[in-house]
């Protein structure tokens, strides 16, 4: 059961990041039995979408925090939310494929809290595969949200698209993107838990990052791409670290916009990213 739990990315790290958010959530997650304690901290953006972490197992050695994103409802007070990443894990199952959860939750407002609640599905990481379904329940310690009604000022904060590529998904191991200037700025960096992922890059077959540790520091490259307009970056995973798999994060600027790709990687494989002058 402990195993079904945290593929299910039953998240929980400390919400060292709770403070950017404005809606925090509490309660537990029920499945096969079993109670679990859960959470959820997001914002709700002007287009009624929302963005944030969910936690799950808080205090236990399955302990895992996802980033989530989503869609608010202003007539209903609906939420729908799904997991988009392990941001961090505890757990130390080897080869661990992770759950990720969608939920749609209904809410209902007190005088002194209001509640979400409803059910939700685990889907397999980089697949359609169930791995678990169950109840949910989240509350806030008081009144967020007027029934029926949205924040009317947020802070903007700004949200660059992220992709994501599998090495082991075919459709998913290589992405395209137009670029203008030559010279673009590169950085990467860990993902999730800095727990020894090491990685080699390679821009046209030639190595330009060669067994490099990802940090949460961010390691910044150039990219020159004045020799012709078709180019080729390859990102190899020299290993999985202490939790599978390779997991990294890449931002670049084309010179049009600013892109940023997940990167998860299995041992001895690799993703493409793919440059192509415009």
């Amino acid at each position: 059961m402990k195993y079904i739990i945290s593929i299910a990315c039953i998240l929980m790290l400390p919400f060292t990041a709770q403070c950017k958010y404005n809606e925090h959530y509490s309660g537990h997650i029920i499945t096969n039995g079993k109670k679990i304690s859960f959470s959820l901290s997001f914002s709700i953006a002007q287009n009624q979408t929302i963005h944030g972490v969910s936690l799950t197992a808080k205090g236990t050695k399955d302990e895992t925090k996802c980033r989530i994103k989503g869609k608010f409802n202003p007539k209903t007070g609906g939420l729908f939310f799904y997991e988009t990443v392990v941001l961090s894990s505890k757990a130390t199952f080897k080869n661990l494929n992770f759950c990720l959860l969608t939920g749609n939750l209904k809410r209902q407002v007190g005088k002194k809290e209001i509640k979400y609640s409803g059910t939700f599905t685990g889907f397999v990481r980089g697949s359609k595969k169930k791995c678990a379904t169950g109840s949910l329940s989240v509350k806030s310690l008081k009144k967020k949200i007027p029934e029926k009604t949205i924040p009317q000022k947020v802070t903007p904060t700004r949200i660059v698209k992220t992709d994501t590529l599998f090495s082991n998904a075919q459709s998913k191991k290589s992405i395209r993107y137009a670029y203008k200037k030559d010279n673009i700025p590169f950085e990467i960096w860990d993902d999730a838990n800095v727990d020894g992922d090491r990685i080699s890059i390679y821009l046209d077959g030639k190595p330009i990052l060669v067994n490099y540790t990802l940090q949460k520091t961010k390691k910044k490259l150039n990219l020159s791409l004045k020799d012709k307009k078709n180019h080729f970056l390859k990102i190899v995973a020299l290993n999985e670290g202490k939790a599978a798999p390779n997991t990294s994060r890449i931002r670049l600027n084309t010179g049009s916009r600013t892109k940023e790709i997940r990167a998860h990687v299995l041992k001895k494989e690799f993703v493409y990213i793919q440059l192509k002058k415009e």
